[in-house]
C-alpha cells in the first residue's frame, strides 16, 4: 500500500474504470497493480493460509510448502498488471519476478511432495 501512496510500481496503462494516473507515469491511466498485489499477496494469502492452517494438523513442512506455491502462484498471476521495472528484461515474456515466483512455487511443490511421500511412509510404518 505504501507504493500506491508514493505512486511508485505502478501498473500498465489501461481503460477499466479504477485506473489511476500517477504523476510520475505520465498522464496515461494506469492499474492500481500494488492494490492488486495487496490484496492477492496479503489478504488472500492469508485467508488460505488461515483455512490451510485449520482442522486436522499437517505434517511439519506442508504449510510453509503451500505457502510458496500460493504466493508464487499469486505472484505470477498479479506482476502481469505491472510495468516491470526499468532494466527488467522479460525472459519467455516472463519478467524477473515472475521468474523468481516460479522457481518459488516449484520449490514449494517439492517440499510438498517430498514432505506427503514422508508423511506417508510413516504411516505405514505405524500401521
Amino acid at each position: 500500500m505504501a507504493n500506491f501512496i508514493n505512486g511508485e510500481l505502478w501498473g500498465k496503462a489501461s481503460n477499466v474504470p479504477w485506473a489511476v494516473i500517477f504523476p510520475d507515469a505520465g498522464s496515461q491511466p494506469r492499474h492500481p497493480s500494488q492494490i492488486y498485489e495487496a490484496l492477492g499477496e496479503g489478504l488472500f494469502l492469508g485467508l488460505v493460509m488461515l483455512w490451510f492452517r485449520s482442522g486436522n494438523p499437517r505434517p511439519t513442512g506442508l504449510v510453509i510448502s503451500a505457502f510458496f506455491i500460493v504466493y508464487g502462484a499469486a505472484r505470477i498471476v498479479l506482476e502481469i498488471f505491472r510495468d516491470p521495472d526499468v532494466g527488467d528484461p522479460l525472459l519467455g515474456g516472463l519478467s524477473r519476478g515472475q521468474w523468481f515466483s516460479v522457481v518459488l512455487a516449484f520449490v514449494g511443490l517439492g517440499m510438498w511432495i517430498g514432505r506427503a511421500r514422508l508423511a506417508g511412509a510413516t504411516a505405514e510404518k505405524k500401521s
